[in-house]
């Protein structure tokens, strides 16, 4: 018994040491057991991520030549490129503050030669900041900007750059001090409008082709994203989600707390994911930086979007992202299409919507169209009821959804009143004689009327966070889902005419050895033949 005794004892011991030698020497896991939310999530993608400064551009550059001479640019154009480039590229500072009414800017834009930078909306500064470099006081980096222009101003023996940033307000311009462009340099950039169609101003600030504008049709093949790929992208376990049909018969998956419900066929998405309300005011730049990261995450972008500052609600929470195929923003007919939404809350996403259609094989069967120009396109646009509220006029590709399965880009003139909505007003027709024709009577698009609408994100901002509420107790409720996160589709755009006058442009950049941006879509729409083609542009919606 003592050796048995002993024995064990010694056993215990080399035991004991072995076990201190362990816990000394060796590194355990000390990870997380359990699995967290996000661990569930296997995304997928429906294009790729973007920067923030990838799609914080304007949505047009007008250059004035002096004498009333304009010309319009359009974004992915070899010249808008070029010239945002080189704006982009130098440091503003020492700004001065200045009251509007001090300058007369009608004078200045008719005999001075100046590039004038539009975004159609107000864009906070901090997010200008983004994409050039810009230093200023406290009140100028809290401020938002809707327009940049650049002048050459001329005095008795000598000339001068005043580069000049318009506050949203409308009653505050800032002048940088200092800034990299001379007025030389200014006068050159102005100078390439030469090359242009020529424009002519005509209200407020919009500016209208003086002849009929080049453009072409597009017609592409799509698939579309189904449920299932979603589920696995925006919940954070997917084997928990179940789907609820309500008594219309429209169906909401859920995991008991978020909500994802497919709208217009199946072909447009609303999801939801409620939070609580908190104190204090949405950032709008936070917010934007959010939902850029947001879509990264969940789907990524197809195509070219563009951040759509004029569809911002007073609150800084919806925002807009807006499809682009080469220069032109799509507005949708018929089919929910060329917008990406999202309502924020303090930098969550409470409302997502976008398309699952996935923009395919482009089709051979393009066309060459002319958008009305000159009187025509005057005597189309004085007829409206609404002319007073007109506060833009640019051209758009019209999407509308066959029964085969393709999407078709009819090239369109649209416009967009005060308060955010757009309408296609005269559709491209296949003459350049006809659309030069002042008695010709311009073709509508999409219906005959020509008063189709798409829902800019201005009105989307309209939809209220008591809606947002609403929407979010409709999905936790089984028997109303159909009311959840609806917002009553559409499209708004913000990009204007020029197609074949680009076309020329182009030719006259290789006598100035113009750039084309790697990889890019500085097509010219001027040349009958079939231009080359960027990324596809993806959709955009609002979030209701």
């Amino acid at each position: 018994m003592e050796k048995l005794k002993t024995a064990l004892l010694i056993g215990l011991v080399i035991l004991s040491l072995v076990q201190s030698y362990l816990l000394v020497y060796s590194f355990p896991e000390i990870g997380a057991t359990v699995r967290t939310e996000q661990e569930y999530i296997s995304p997928e993608q429906m294009g790729d991520p973007l920067r923030i400064d990838e799609v914080l551009y304007p949505e047009d550059m007008v250059l004035h030549m002096g004498g009333d001479r304009h010309a319009v640019l359009y974004p992915e154009t070899s010249y808008y490129i070029r010239i945002y480039d080189q704006i982009t590229a130098g440091e503003y500072r020492n700004f001065q503050r200045i009251p509007y009414a001090m300058r007369d800017w009608d004078e200045l834009r008719r005999n001075t030669q100046g590039v004038e930078l539009r975004y159609g909306g107000a864009m906070p500064v901090a997010l200008l900041q983004k994409t050039m470099q810009i230093d200023g006081d406290i009140l100028f980096l809290n401020d938002a900007i809707d327009r940049i222009w650049l002048i050459r101003r001329n005095f008795p023996g000598r000339s001068a750059a005043e580069i000049y940033f318009f506050s949203a307000d409308g009653e505050t311009v800032y002048m940088a001090a200092r800034s990299p462009l001379t007025a030389d340099e200014i006068s050159d950039l102005a100078g390439l409008g030469g090359y242009m169609p020529a424009y002519t101003h005509w209200r407020g600030d919009i500016y209208l082709p003086e002849e009929p504008i080049e453009t072409v049709a597009y017609t592409f093949g799509y698939t579309t994203f189904s449920p299932q790929q979603m589920q696995r992208s925006l919940f954070f376990d997917p084997n928990k989600t179940r789907y609820i049909e309500d008594r219309s018969g429209q169906v909401i998956y859920t995991d008991g707390k978020r909500g994802l419900q497919l709208e217009s066929g199946d072909t447009w998405m609303v999801f939801t994911d409620p939070v609580p309300m908190q104190d204090g005011a949405d950032n709008l730049a936070d917010n934007v930086l959010a939902a850029v990261q947001f879509v990264n995450q969940h789907g990524g972008w197809d195509s070219r979007y563009r951040f759509v500052p004029g569809a911002v609600s007073s609150d800084g929470r919806n925002i807009v992202f807006q499809q682009y195929y080469e220069r032109y923003p799509l507005i949708s007919g018929g089919v929910r299409y060329g917008q990406i939404r999202l309502l924020m809350q303090q930098g969550t996403a409470v409302v997502y919507e976008r398309s699952l259609l996935n923009l395919g094989e482009r089709q051979k069967d393009i066309a060459v169209r002319w958008l009305p120009g000159g009187e025509r396109l005057r005597a189309t646009l004085e007829t409206f009821s609404r002319l007073r509220e007109i506060s833009a006029v640019f051209p758009a590709q019209y999407v509308t959804l066959t029964e085969d399965r393709r999407l078709v880009m009819e090239p369109v003139w649209a416009v967009r009143y005060t308060d955010g909505t757009v309408q296609s007003v005269a559709k491209a027709v296949m003459d350049a004689a006809a659309a030069a024709s002042a008695d010709g009577g311009a073709e509508t698009a999409g219906q005959p009327s020509g008063e189709h609408r798409a829902e800019d994100g201005a009105n989307a901002e309209n939809a209220s966070e008591g809606e947002a509420a609403d929407s979010v107790a409709v999905m936790r409720q089984a028997d109303s889902a159909d009311e959840a996160g609806e917002a009553e589709g559409a499209e708004a755009g913000a990009a204007e005419p020029a197609a074949g006058e680009e076309g020329a442009a182009d030719d006259a950049a290789g006598a100035t050895g113009e750039a084309e941006r790697e990889g890019g879509t500085a097509e010219e729409e001027g040349e009958p033949s079939e231009p080359d083609v960027p990324q596809a542009d993806a959709p955009l919606e609002a979030a209701g």
